[in-house]
């Protein structure tokens, strides 16, 4: 966007902004996630660490007095970390799983009524003491609401979905980033011989592209998968590969439209080899439209790799991406649902945003569709 009025229109176009600092800064915390590893996991919880041994204890003061209620007294000598928080209300004490266990067999045994009734990895039972009546609640590190210790709770295993939802991002923006590179160049190229040579080499290109266009590009990707296993590298690869015919349509239009002007005549007459021509004068000023494709294309392929990982034909887990997070999210839909409103928000957040910043891009782009102001 070297064109100043360009940069202006597009810097004045407040949805572009904000889409692409939003992009801007969901790659810094996908690029983050290697230093976090490098620290060891120093500020961000490892995704991968299972924590369904981390249980907890506290108890709650409360006015009301359920019919259920139980005297405390047996428990506390029984077992003395209640104790322990029972002097410190609100503040949840680390309970040994072994210990956890037994306390529920005791409970169940005893027949006090647990009062939660939608999360089952939080029971709440109320336990008089002193003439004060206080809610006992267990909770474990699985299936934990949004807090501060996990800003966007935990999953089944007790893992952070805050730090898997981060790490995911890498999956993602990359899968996004390398497909766009493979299916640019594919097509850069082929656009750029078929606009420029025409003829014979310009209709087997385009005879190709159409054949390609044809092709049912998701089916083949799930057969691909399907015969050959879920593998990172090579969905990038067929990605890529299977969208080139788009960006060579567009390419070979641009170029047919400027080797007639008068900047190629004038390489041609000072010298200039063909790919000196291509490359370093006409592919230059086609640039503008290659941009918007590409940004719209990063979407495309971002939603395609999320579709294949949903599908759990694309990233396995434990591995965290997006699609495989909103998949096992769905069968947590009713008790724990920010396990798959977290990975579909940002997904959503960022397919719009590169559809902000494309649109925003072929406005300040081309004069001709630039709004009034």
């Amino acid at each position: 966007m070297s064109n100043p009025d360009a940069l202006h229109y597009f810097l004045g176009n407040r949805l572009a902004v904000c889409g692409l600092a939003l992009l801007c800064l969901l790659y810094l915390l996908a690029g983050f996630t290697f230093l976090n590893d490098a620290l060891g996991h120093a500020v961000v919880p490892d995704p991968d660490e299972l924590r369904i041994t981390e249980k907890s204890v506290l108890f709650r003061e409360t006015s009301r007095r359920a019919a259920c209620a139980l005297d405390g007294s047996a428990l506390l000598a029984e077992f003395p970390v209640l104790s322990d928080a029972l002097a410190v209300p609100g503040k949840a004490f680390p309970l040994p799983f072994a210990g956890f266990r037994l306390l529920r067999q005791r409970l169940a045994a005893i027949g006090l009524e647990n009062l939660e009734s939608v999360n089952s990895f939080v029971q709440r039972f109320e336990v008089v003491h002193e003439n004060k009546v206080f809610e006992l609640v267990l909770f474990s590190s699985e299936n934990q609401p949004p807090s501060p210790t996990h800003l966007f709770g935990s999953d089944e295993f007790g893992r952070d979905v805050f730090a898997r939802v981060l790490y995911a991002s890498r999956i993602s923006l990359s899968v996004g980033f390398l497909a766009v590179v493979i299916a640019l160049s594919l097509g850069v190229l082929l656009g750029c011989l078929a606009g420029y040579y025409g003829g014979f080499l310009d209709s087997v290109i385009m005879r190709l592209a159409d054949v390609w266009m044809s092709l049912p590009g998701m089916m083949l990707l799930l057969t691909f998968v399907a015969l050959t296993g879920a593998n990172l590298a090579s969905t990038i690869l067929l990605i890529g590969v299977l969208s080139w015919p788009s960006p060579a349509r567009l390419v070979r239009a641009e170029v047919l439209s400027l080797r007639q002007r008068e900047f190629v005549e004038a390489a041609k007459a000072i010298g200039c080899t063909q790919t000196q021509i291509i490359f370093r004068h006409i592919l230059p000023n086609a640039l503008a439209p290659i941009i918007v494709q590409a940004t719209l294309f990063l979407a495309g392929a971002i939603l395609l790799e999320s579709g294949l990982s949903f599908l759990g034909l694309g990233v396995q887990p434990p591995t965290a991406s997006w699609g495989n997070m909103l998949s096992n999210g769905l069968s947590y839909l009713r008790t724990s649902p920010w396990q798959a409103f977290f990975p579909g928000f940002m997904l959503f957040l960022t397919v719009l945003s590169f559809n902000f910043v494309a649109e925003g891009l072929r406005e300040a782009l081309d004069p001709k569709r630039r709004r009034g102001p």
